[in-house]
């Protein structure tokens, strides 16, 4: 079967009052005159977006509690009480251990604990005497590589409010793109839907964002009926299931009220709605795949320190993450696991809605990696030894199912561990970060 209408790939349909709704991949973006289907696909390698997405989750994790318990080999291991409840996609990880980051350690730990733990994760660089690393972090450097591929090149979110800005200070900052500048991240899921689905800025109060949200689906329906009748039977499918994902993300953000404005924000760091605010960020984000809007994500927990770090009330503490992480009261073992248990249990969730939304002949999940990550290993002394988690074969890119282990020595850094994921997203380097920690290369082992 040919076709005679193409669509662009970074196609939207537009409403009143500059909405914008982008489209998931189609049959029709492909060329004009080829065949519908896997052979059209097939023909063009690369068709569908490559997409990375760091789930950083602060303070890091009792090692006892945390750590795999190795077998015969990297596909031979048992999954510790934190990780647990990755056992449905255990054969889509990789759990990596003994590349720490020696570089927060690099420039004489001025800087070292949780601030220069954040400031090295993504960077694979070093904090000076101010705090902040000497060079940009992972995601950064694709927003300046992926510039012109998507609306959005990094789509970066942060689920708690927190006292001091990540623009302005090191201890609650991940990403930077360069020393002394931090990078701003959405804390508000309904200002990231705003930041999205509309083309200006909104004139009206939280009444008109309400509105504009609600109606968003409905303002494009014209649109809609018209392109449908230019689509094949496959391509109608998918727009329908994407604009009812569309509706959904709607209703989570109606449960969290009509945005910042109804309220006014809370700075004591209880962060109840923490749960809440991940699962409409979580939301987003899967739209923003589907609609291929952006295709670099960071969606960070800080740890924050008091008084701003969250505590997990909805798991019955009373004492925040980052007291709990330096194990000083009774049950703070056992209410680190049931955190990092509920973080793990949020990455399965994750999984799950990727999965739901078709891409080609497979699904966006299968077009994307999730790095799972944390400043320090131990909670309590801040060591730099820690354990990365890698879900997803990344287009057949990665090999899966694996615990990797590897000598603790200058040569295995987490360097190496952010040059593999910058191969992965096509943005082939030789180094990256602090240059010495980066002689090994990127980790083979990973890679098919």
């Amino acid at each position: 079967m040919k076709r005679t209408t193409q669509l662009s790939r970074r196609a939207l349909l537009r409403g009143a009052g500059g909405l914008a709704v982008g489209l998931p991949l189609l049959d029709a973006m492909l060329p004009l005159g080829g065949p519908l289907g896997s052979v059209a696909r097939a023909a063009m390698p690369g068709v569908s977006p490559r997409r990375l997405i760091i789930f950083y989750t602060g303070n890091g994790f009792w090692p006892e509690s945390w750590y795999p318990t190795p077998g015969s080999g990297p596909t031979d291991f048992t999954l510790s009480p934190v990780l647990e409840p990755l056992a449905p996609i255990v054969d889509q990880c990789n759990f990596i251990a003994g590349l720490d980051q020696h570089s927060r350690d690099y420039y004489l730990s001025r800087a070292g604990g949780h601030p220069g733990g954040s400031q090295a994760s993504l960077t694979g660089s070093y904090p000076t005497d101010n705090g902040w690393a000497v060079s940009e972090s992972i995601d950064r450097r694709l927003e300046r590589e992926l510039a012109t591929a998507t609306r959005f090149p990094v789509m970066r979110l942060r689920p708690t409010r927190v006292r001091n800005s990540p623009t302005s200070n090191p201890f609650v900052a991940l990403t930077q793109a360069g020393a002394g500048v931090g990078l701003p991240s959405h804390h508000d899921p309904a200002l990231a839907f705003d930041a999205l689905f509309s083309d200006i800025a909104d004139p009206g109060g939280v009444e008109t964002r309400q509105w504009r949200r609600q109606q968003i689906a409905e303002a494009v329906s014209g649109q809609l009926s018209s392109l449908q009748g230019q689509l094949g039977a496959a391509d109608r499918a998918r727009l329908d299931a994407h604009i009812q994902q569309l509706r959904d993300v709607n209703g989570a953000l109606e449960m969290l009220g009509g945005g910042p404005q109804c309220a006014a924000p809370v700075l004591d760091g209880a962060a109840t709605d923490l749960p809440e605010r991940l699962d409409a960020m979580f939301s987003l984000l899967t739209m923003a795949c589907a609609c291929d809007l952006s295709r670099v994500f960071t969606v960070h927990i800080p740890s924050n320190g008091p008084p701003d770090s969250p505590v997990y009330t909805w798991l019955g503490h009373t004492r925040s993450h980052h007291s709990m992480s330096h194990k000083t009261a009774v049950g703070d073992k056992d209410g680190l696991v049931q955190i990092g248990q509920w973080h793990a249990q949020r990455l399965v969730d994750l999984v799950e809605r990727l999965r739901a939304v078709p891409e080609g002949e497979g699904t966006v999940y299968d077009n994307s990696v999730i790095l799972w990550c944390s400043e320090v290993g131990n909670g309590d002394n801040h060591d730099t030894r820690t354990v990365f988690t890698v879900i997803g074969h990344g287009a057949g890119t990665f090999r899966t199912g694996q615990y990797l282990q590897f000598e603790e020595d200058d040569l295995n850094a987490h360097n190496r561990l952010l040059m593999s994921l910058l191969h992965y997203m096509n943005v082939p380097v030789d180094e990256f970060g602090v240059a010495e920690f980066c002689e090994a290369g990127p980790v083979g082992e990973l890679f098919v």
